[in-house]
């Protein structure tokens, strides 16, 4: 489980669902039985079959040492320079026959070139290309490669297994504990300020995706081995905005616990809640923020109690603000932050908004929610005057600033007359 708390192995079905197409459950199988194989693991260079090369005793002069049959195909190909058929009449290109290793990509483990290369070269496909681009080429004191990225501050710890500098915890031949189909050895590497070490183009998809549900949520920041947060100057460019969000939130937040009349609550006044003397903490733990579909800014959207009991996950799609919603009713005075709208499913005020969607009245809020809409009973019963959309859509009604200084205006007007 990747859960860094769980120990229990997931089924071949829940990896399946977890990789992001059948290309990467397809690697991940491969590279899970190039594992089993260990060092006598041998690929068809024809039909990709991996099988397992038994070693021979005293052929280590025969010309045809490096000749294998696919058990699969039944095609011969050279274990040396993956040529197929076997090259029956001539020397092997890569000195296969004379016993050198011929140099392979330090990623895909394909052979360099005709011409040979150092032990850790990289192949001309693009993709390994890019790696090598992207990879550190700064030499460790130890004679290993260095697995890390390009422009690091410091170098990424061994990850040679056996090596006197090796990383307590990783290794190259272990699988990064974000995309879980390739090893560490497969691309460069970025070590956190946690110590733990991941691909660096899987930390960069993981923040740049962000928040997983439609609920705004900050745990993505977060190490998935160890839950601290995720901390790396290569990745300061898209930790920014994060951050920036996040302080932004939380002092919307501490607003709503006012608003909401929850700042004195018991959680924050009784010495053994978890949320003593916490605020932002229990703030985080009552209050849905979700981020709008339309403009991109982050919105107000209920109480988190009603999301996590009664309701599914909305689409984000429909997660729009109350600005983008109201349209040209918004006020062009106070804005969109202080308009009053009609209960979705009947023709009172609401008071609650829910789900990030859906705003109700006392009525129609109290359990069992209320999702199946009233006809409007006409001009002279409607609390609204009729003056509305049929029910079962959002409608906002007006600014209650507005309402509230017009009312205020009519009062003194009135007791001007009296006067």
């Amino acid at each position: 489980c990747p859960h860094f708390a769980c120990p229990t192995f997931l089924t071949r079905t829940e990896v399946r669902q977890l990789c992001s197409s059948t290309s990467a459950f397809a690697t991940l199988e491969l590279n899970e039985l190039r594992g089993l194989l260990g060092e006598n693991a041998t690929q068809c260079p024809q039909c990709y079959f991996m099988f397992e090369r038994l070693p021979v005793v005293g052929l280590e002069r025969d010309p045809l040492k490096d000749k294998l049959i696919c058990v699969a195909c039944h095609g011969t190909f050279c274990a040396a320079c993956q040529t197929h058929p076997f090259h029956e009449d001539r020397q092997c290109p890569e000195g296969g026959s004379s016993g050198s290793a011929a140099p392979r990509c330090r990623y895909c483990q394909n052979l360099v070139g005709p011409r040979g290369g150092s032990e850790g070269s990289v192949c001309s496909a693009p993709a390994c290309q890019a790696k090598g681009a992207a990879s550190c080429l700064v030499p460790k004191k130890c004679g290993h490669q260095c697995h890390g990225s390009c422009g690091e501050k410091a170098c990424v710890a061994c990850l040679e297994e056996g090596c006197a500098d090796c990383h307590p915890v990783h290794n190259k031949d272990e699988f990064c504990a974000i995309c879980f189909t390739d090893t560490l050895g497969d691309a460069p590497c970025l070590q956190l300020d946690c110590s733990h070490v991941f691909h660096k183009h899987c930390l960069e998809s993981k923040l740049e995706s962000k928040w997983p549900t439609s609920r705004i949520n900050f745990r993505f920041i977060d190490c998935p081995l160890c839950a601290q947060e995720i901390n790396h100057h290569l990745l300061s460019k898209l930790l920014a905005p994060v951050h920036k969000l996040r302080e932004a939130l939380d002092e919307r937040m501490k607003d709503r616990l006012r608003i909401e009349g929850l700042h004195s609550s018991e959680a924050l006044t009784d010495p053994t809640s978890p949320y003593f003397e916490k605020p932002l903490e229990f703030a985080r733990s009552q209050f849905n923020y979700y981020q709008c579909s339309e403009c991109d800014r982050p919105y107000y959207g209920g109480l988190r109690r009603c999301q996590d009991v009664e309701r599914e996950e909305p689409n984000k799609k429909d997660l729009i603000c109350g600005g983008c919603s109201a349209g040209s009713a918004s006020c062009a005075r106070h804005g969109p932050s202080h308009l009053e709208w009609k209960c979705k499913y009947c023709c009172n005020t609401a008071v609650w908004f829910c789900w990030g969607t859906t705003h109700f009245c006392e009525l129609c809020h109290s359990p069992p929610r209320k999702t199946v809409r009233e006809e409007c009973k006409g001009e002279e019963k409607c609390p609204l005057k009729g003056l509305h959309p049929p029910n079962g859509s959002e409608f906002a009604i007006g600014c209650s600033m507005c309402r509230s200084a017009a009312q205020e205006a009519a009062t003194q007007q009135e007791q001007g007359n009296v006067e």
